[in-house]
C-alpha cells in the first residue's frame, strides 16, 4: 500500500497491478497489513488513528491522536506496536485498538552501558551502547592499560540519546582494555576484556 493524495494505492498480486481506494483526506502512515487484508493495519489521519481488515474497504477509527502529526508506525507482530507522533511516544499490545503514552526515561549523567561479545576475541565485530543526557557531540576511545590510546571509535554528533557504536577488535592484542567516553564536561571509563 501507498499514499497518493487522497487515495490509497494497493495491489493484490505483489505490485503487479494496483487499485486506489477513495480516503478522506489526511496523512495515511501504514504499519502492518497481513498478506490475505485482515489486518490489523493501522494508518492515520489528521486526527485519529485508523484501523482495517479489509484492505481499506472500511476503516474503525480507534483513539485520538496526541497532536495532529504522526511521524512513524512500527508494528512488531499483529498485537504489539508503537508510534511516535509529535508530542507523544504510544504503544500499543492489542493490534492498535488501545493506546498508552510511553514516557522514555533520559539517563541522569552519561555512561557506558554495555560492550559485546564479551570477552571479545580475534577479529571480533564489537558493539558498544552509549547512553546520553541530551544529543549533542560523543567521543568514545579505546585505551589500553599503560594508559596509550589505542583507537578512536567514535567522534561526532549523535541526534539520539542512546547510540550503538560498532568498531572491531581486530587491531589489539589480548588484555584487559579501558572505553573512556567524553560528553561535554563529563567523561566515563568502562573495562572489557579480549582473549
Amino acid at each position: 500500500a501507498g499514499p497518493y493524495v487522497r487515495k490509497l494505492l494497493r495491489s493484490l498480486d505483489g505490485g503487479q497491478t494496483w487499485d486506489s481506494l477513495t480516503m478522506a483526506p489526511g496523512t495515511y502512515t501504514i504499519g502492518r497489513i497481513d498478506a490475505d487484508g485482515s489486518g490489523p493495519a493501522i494508518g492515520s489521519n489528521a486526527s485519529a488513528f485508523l484501523r482495517t481488515r479489509d484492505f481499506w474497504q472500511t476503516a474503525e477509527v480507534q483513539d485520538e491522536l496526541y497532536g495532529h502529526n504522526t511521524w512513524e508506525i512500527q508494528f512488531l507482530d499483529a498485537d504489539n506496536g508503537w508510534v511516535t507522533t509529535n508530542r507523544a511516544i504510544l504503544r500499543t499490545t492489542n493490534g492498535g485498538v488501545n493506546w498508552t503514552k510511553a514516557t522514555p526515561v533520559l539517563p541522569s549523567s552519561p555512561r557506558i552501558v554495555s560492550t559485546w561479545p564479551q570477552p571479545a576475541t580475534s577479529g571480533s565485530a564489537m558493539n558498544t551502547i552509549i547512553d546520553l543526557t541530551q544529543p549533542g557531540s560523543a567521543r568514545l576511545e579505546l585505551y589500553d592499560l599503560l594508559g596509550r590510546r589505542r583507537a578512536v571509535l567514535f567522534d561526532g554528533h549523535s541526534d539520539a540519546t542512546r547510540r550503538t557504536v560498532s568498531w572491531s577488535a581486530g587491531g589489539v592484542e589480548a588484555g584487559v582494555y579501558v572505553l573512556r567516553l567524553v560528553v561535554r564536561d563529563a567523561v566515563v571509563w568502562k573495562t572489557f576484556v579480549k582473549r
